[in-house]
């Protein structure tokens, strides 16, 4: 599908506000149940935590929430992030 999309593609955890990362589809289907259309099953997640999230700007890279990807190999690609502690 991804493929198909010719396009990146971004997309939010498939799980309520507050409720634990599914890390398969059948997680995913006894949380969200008739509340989506279609569950794609890619099987099982490799990393059972949630994602890295960067924000980029103007001056400098900053880790919103540490994931499955370690910093130190996002800094390998990227160069320097910094620990944000709060929102810049």
């Amino acid at each position: 599908v991804l493929r198909l999309a010719d396009v990146p593609v971004a997309a939010p955890s498939a799980n309520l506000f507050g409720s634990l990362s599914p890390t398969t589809a059948d997680h995913v289907c006894k949380q969200l149940g008739n509340r989506v259309d279609l569950i794609l099953d890619g099987g099982p997640c490799r990393v059972g935590v949630e994602s890295t999230i960067l924000q980029f700007h103007g001056d400098g890279v900053h880790c919103l929430r540490p994931g499955g990807v370690p910093l130190e190999a996002i800094e390998e690609v990227i160069g320097r992030v910094e620990r944000a502690t709060s929102l810049p």
